[in-house]
């Protein structure tokens, strides 16, 4: 009985943290990062799941370099990254951006 309570106070205690990282990380962005167009280079699904989300692996040209990358995306935005197309992205460097996707 206590392993199970414990097991599960552990399971909510990531899903707290990790949803707070990620929180962390979008303020930050949002705050601190400056807008940019990057160039979608190659974009492909590699897996998706019940929840309408896709994870895709891409490749971006920001300023001159190629990123590559994964995101997991809803499935919806999939059509604003084609390869060819420009994408507005939140960047702060290389490790640090995010997708800003037109509603």
């Amino acid at each position: 009985m206590i392993t199970e309570v414990l097991v599960t106070i552990l399971g909510l205690s990531a899903f707290v943290l990790v949803a707070y990282v990620g929180y962390v990380k979008q303020e930050k962005l949002m705050r601190d990062g400056r807008p940019i167009l990057a160039k979608i280079i190659e974009v492909r699904p590699v897996s998706s799941d019940d929840a309408g989300n896709t994870t895709i692996a891409y490749t971006l040209n920001i300023e001159g370099r190629n990123i590559k990358g994964r995101e997991k995306i809803d499935t919806f935005y999939a059509p604003q990254l084609q390869p060819g197309m420009d994408i507005k992205i939140m960047y702060i460097d290389d490790k640090n951006y995010m997708f800003v996707f037109k509603k």
